[in-house]
């Protein structure tokens, strides 16, 4: 309740405020009464006629000449009518003539002892105080001397040419804004508005680009201010509708809303004033109720719309209020600055302070949900650094743990293999056994040697010696020392062989290279096969080709045969440990050499090794 009451507090003082400023400026313009004598002197001011006479036909009014000689009228807000000065024609301004809503006359009173200007209604109300469809019963009359006058009327062309500038930004800014965000329907609500408020000003400003007639203008400008004053209520609504609970959007959707406005604005030409009128303040009072049952202090865009429809209908009620009481003086503030024009437009901007709101806070919620994520993947960066550094701990522990396993068997391996080369070969099982033994010790002695040296190279522990080494003499020497095992397998070799190929390299890492790829292709060639080697300068390097007549390699394997402990499916040879080659490669690359392996199925495998000469 206490809520309530501090909305019905602040909309009031926002009310009476305008509506008292509004009251207070207009009187402010100072008053002819009739029968008054007319100034010597307008001093630059504006004067408004006061208590006219009615008549069957219209209303009139006399002042007594001070020896001025013409004085010029501001006629505002004119029905159509006929001006007659002392009973003599002056102008008549027809519902078929070009539409204006003000008239600037300027009359010769030389010589005139009383100037009565007497104006007829052309509509033969049956009564002077029946409005027409603008709200028109008489118009407003200013008097002024004609410089005084002109300045008036280009000071108000220039204050509504402002209104529409501020209208057309406005409309295309929200319009522009609901093309990104088409979710914000009230984006396209409040664009709406300020096209039909600046078709609205834009006519009322005596800016005729293309001119229409008063009877034209009389039955579109109601259609207008009437869709108006309901998109005025609606875009509130939606402003506010993160407030308003499902029931009530459920029962007031947009399309309802929308064609309730089309509707009320297209047959109020064809129901009374009064009733619309009426109608209207229904609508204006639910409105305003409404805002005040949602209005809570923390609700910043609810006290937004509240302030600024306080402002709007102080200004509609200071309007209606000044031609509704024919006894009330209506200055030139009225007539110069539209103040109903005045309180829509405050009203659109404080809706338009709200959007930025809106907005505002979606981009606050941007920035602090980057923030939030900004914070999280710093979290995420410094708990996959912590976990990195714990998990390279672990691992270059296990590599530790590895090589040092790796090492101490290297050592039963050796001596077991000493006592079988000592057992005696009388036995014929006895004989048998042993060369199983031996062929899986050998397994496993070259299994712990390139596991023990992968693991160096994984811990970056390899070290290099570098000096010049001859390839022709290191592949001649290797070739040698394994013709035995090749000849188990009946197999040849043919060595085409360069002299003199120097390169810079360590000749131990080197030779463990080419024995790998070497074994590997007596490994996996056929039985009674030939093993072509062939060793020569290719510009400045050197080329090392192993060719053997095995099987070959599948295409879709090519790329893996290098991974460390890989061992092609194809192949049947389960003695493998697949690090062989894997060390090889590693080798060949520490001495800026390359490897490139050609294979065809069954008929064999090429690999071509490339090292830089040491010129």
């Amino acid at each position: 309740m206490k809520q309530k009451v501090q909305a019905l507090i602040i909309f009031s003082c926002f009310f009476f405020a305008t509506f008292l400023g509004c009251l207070w400026i207009n009187s402010m313009t100072p008053a002819l009464l009739n029968y008054d004598s007319l100034p010597i002197d307008f001093n630059n001011k504006l004067y408004s006629a006061k208590n006219v006479e009615s008549t069957d036909d219209g209303y009139s009014f006399t002042f007594e000449n001070s020896n001025l000689n013409e004085i010029t009228l501001i006629l505002d807000r004119t029905a159509p009518f006929e001006l007659r000065m002392n009973n003599e024609f002056v102008m008549s301004y027809f519902s078929t003539d070009t539409f204006n809503r003000t008239v600037l006359l300027t009359l010769d009173i030389t010589n005139k002892k009383d100037v009565n200007l007497e104006f007829i209604d052309l509509q033969r109300r049956q009564s002077s105080n029946e409005f027409d469809r603008l709200g028109r019963y008489r118009p407003v009359i200013l008097l002024g001397d004609e410089q005084t006058a002109n300045n008036a009327i280009t000071l108000s062309f220039g204050i509504n040419m402002l209104y529409c500038g501020i209208l057309l930004f406005i409309c295309f800014n929200s319009f522009f804004l609901y093309h990104h965000k088409k979710s914000e329907v009230y984006l396209l609500l409040l664009s709406a508005l300020c096209l039909v408020e600046f078709i609205k000003t834009f006519l009322s400003a005596n800016f005729q680009v293309v001119p229409l007639t008063d009877q034209f203008v009389n039955f579109l400008l109601p259609t207008v201010y009437q869709g108006s004053s309901i998109l005025i209520l609606i875009i509130g609504y939606y402003l506010c509708g993160s407030y308003v609970s499902d029931k009530i959007k459920q029962f007031l959707p947009l399309k309802t809303l929308l064609i309730t406005t089309i509707v009320v604005a297209l047959v109020q030409n064809f129901i009374p004033y009064s009733i619309i009128s009426f109608l209207l303040f229904i609508l204006r009072f639910i409105f305003a109720l409404f805002l005040f049952s949602i209005y809570q202090s923390t609700r910043k865009d609810v006290l937004y719309i509240l302030i600024g429809y306080a402002f709007l209908l102080g200004t509609s009620t200071y309007n209606n209020y000044v031609f509704d009481q024919a006894s009330t003086t209506i200055g030139s503030f009225i007539v110069i600055f539209m103040t109903i024009q005045l309180g829509i437009i405050a009203y659109i901007l404080c809706c338009t302070m709200v959007v930025n709101r809106k907005f505002a806070s979606k981009f606050k919620e941007s920035e602090e949900l980057v923030k939030s994520l900004e914070l999280i993947n710093e979290n995420l960066d410094f708990q996959v650094e912590v976990r990195t550094k714990e998990l390279n701990e672990q691992i270059h522990k296990r590599q530790n743990i590895m090589a040092n396993i790796f090492h101490d068997l290297r050592s039963p391996v050796f001596v077991l293999q000493g006592f079988l080369d000592q057992l005696p070969t009388n036995d014929r099982d006895l004989t048998k056994q042993k060369q199983n033994m031996q062929a899986r010790l050998t397994y496993l002695k070259h299994l712990t040697e390139d596991l023990f040296l992968m693991t160096k190279i994984e811990n970056n522990e390899l070290t290099y010696e570098y000096d010049d080494v001859d390839c022709s003499k290191l592949i001649n020497s290797i070739t040698e020392s394994l013709k035995l095992i090749a000849m188990d397998k009946k197999v040849n070799f043919h060595e085409l062989i360069d002299d003199e190929l120097i390169v810079w390299a360590d000749s131990v890492k080197l030779e463990q290279a080419f024995i790998n790829i070497i074994y590997n292709a007596i490994t996996y060639t056929k039985n009674e096969s030939t093993i072509t080697i062939v060793c020569k300068r290719i510009n400045d390097n050197c080329e090392i080709s192993i060719s053997d007549q095995g099987k070959g390699i599948p295409q879709e394997d090519l790329k893996s045969i290098f991974n460390r402990y890989y061992t092609s499916n194809f192949s049947k040879n389960k003695a493998s440990s697949g690090l062989g080659l894997s060390i090889a490669y590693e080798i060949i690359q520490s001495h800026k050499g390359n490897i490139i392996v050609n294979s065809e199925i069954d008929k064999g495998t090429t690999f071509i090794i490339n090292l830089p000469l040491n010129l």
